[in-house]
């Protein structure tokens, strides 16, 4: 889940001005719940219209006990690799190797707010309605969107791309964690123990992505304009006809291959309120 960046190549070049696209404590507004929150924009113009008066209601598809098990799952998950270890271990290692792209700067998801965009794509989008189909995460970090889709839906699999070694190391390290702790001792489905959750280290604009994948995710509030457009073609590349695509902060420039679904506004960990948006795969 965090955006560390996709890429270590000089696709962004870095000036005060994109300090203009990271959140701010003014651009933020006053909302009850902080961290569960999403918001969704009007949907008026996007590719499915519905009769409801109002969208924002979301139907869960989880009970609330339900969720409040995927949750302790996931605080356990990460309960020895909590932000602060992540955001240290990705700041030692770019002033270590001198890397001064703001495209590696860290951030994560949170938990409930990543649920309820899901449950936006099943609900409205008729996105992920069955078991199976595979997610992947561009720029993964200490790997949480990638263990978070594992828990809300039974995916056949999850992946992760992330350029730091480091990041990578405790991705890796949750991943024991998940095999020697989670899976014998908490209450999962048998599909959710078959799920294959793997995790590469290096660029993503270098390595191989996995093909026929159903859900990317990009947490790219830091990422510049070129990367951003040198992800949108391998993306164009690689994604089958109804993938779905989400980007933070920044839109996929490609209108020509991706259709916008919708955007909403989400509560992320590092980072406070992010726009998301949502696209599929023309």
């Amino acid at each position: 889940m965090a955006s560390r960046a996709a890429s270590m190549q000089n696709y962004d070049d870095y000036d005060s001005n994109d300090l203009q696209n990271l959140p701010t404590k003014h651009d933020m507004h006053h909302h009850l719940a902080p961290e569960d929150r999403v918001d969704e924009q009007d949907d008026s113009d996007y590719e499915e219209e519905d009769s409801s008066t109002n969208q924002s209601v979301v139907v869960s598809t989880l009970s609330e006990e339900a969720l409040a098990a995927m949750t302790q799952i996931f605080e356990t998950l990460y309960q020895e690799h909590p932000l602060r270890v992540a955001k240290k271990a990705s700041r030692e290692e770019r002033r270590e190797r001198e890397y001064i792209s703001m495209s590696l700067v860290y951030g994560e998801i949170a938990f409930v707010p990543f649920k309820v965009v899901l449950d936006v794509l099943k609900r409205w989008h008729h996105v992920l309605i069955k078991p199976g189909g595979s997610f992947l995460d561009i720029g993964s970090g200490s790997g949480k969107a990638v263990f978070a889709a594992a828990l809300l839906h039974d995916f056949d699999a999850c992946y992760g791309i992330e350029v730091l070694e480091g990041l990578h190391a405790i991705s890796q390290e949750v991943l024991q964690r998940w095999d020697k702790i989670i899976k014998p001792n908490f209450t999962l489905s048998m599909q959710k123990k078959r799920t294959r959750i793997s995790f590469t280290q290096g660029d993503a604009l270098v390595v191989d992505w996995p093909a026929n994948v159903d859900l990317v995710f990009l947490n790219s509030t830091c990422f510049g304009e070129r990367l951003m457009y040198a992800l949108a073609r391998k993306l164009a590349q690689h994604c089958k006809s109804g993938a779905i695509v989400i980007t933070a902060t920044h839109k996929l420039p490609d209108a020509q291959n991706f259709v916008e679904l919708r955007e909403l506004t989400v509560t992320q960990e590092a980072w406070g309120d992010a726009t998301w948006y949502l696209y599929r795969k023309k």
